[in-house]
């Protein structure tokens, strides 16, 4: 407990005094941490410290998932122009039935995969025999066959 000077008149008052002797102020001694703009705008100065440490940390999140990879696409279903057909530049089968592009008429189906001239450079599988509706064979080779036929899916 000790002196200190009253916030009206100055003069020395004990810091337990209701009021002061000399000029009757109520709590005449003020204490140090209720001195100052500080002291009287504690509350929202702490309010404004916790707004601006969420904000800090609301952007650096952002910029963390910003840094990070970008978001993957949602895969899109392709589009099949011909529901129900197979294109023969995705893959052949043995005994697959053929109809044509443009009609969807049947042709004929795959007889063997086994290209009797195989290139150096490419696979074995670059032709295929075809027998046709009318009863004749013939080589084809893939790429013409894909741009001519297509397959049934169910094989």
């Amino acid at each position: 407990m000790g002196l200190r000077p009253c916030r009206e008149c100055r003069h020395f008052v004990s810091e337990e005094a209701p009021t002061c002797p000399r000029c009757g102020a109520r709590r005449p001694v003020v204490s140090e941490e209720d001195t100052g703009w500080f002291g009287r705008y504690r509350g929202a100065v702490v309010l404004a410290l916790v707004v601006v440490a969420l904000e800090i940390t609301w952007f650096r999140s952002q910029v963390k998932q910003l840094a990070g990879p970008p978001p993957l696409p949602a895969p899109v279903a392709p589009v099949d122009s011909y529901p129900g057909y197979r294109s023969l530049a995705s893959g052949t089968w043995l005994d697959a039935r053929l109809y044509k592009r443009e009609d969807r008429s049947y042709v004929g189906r795959i007889t063997s995969l086994n290209c009797p001239d195989p290139t150096p450079r490419g696979s074995p599988l670059r032709c295929f025999e075809v027998e046709f509706a009318d009863g004749h064979r013939e080589w084809v080779r893939r790429h013409m066959a894909a741009k001519r036929y297509l397959a049934v899916l169910a094989h």
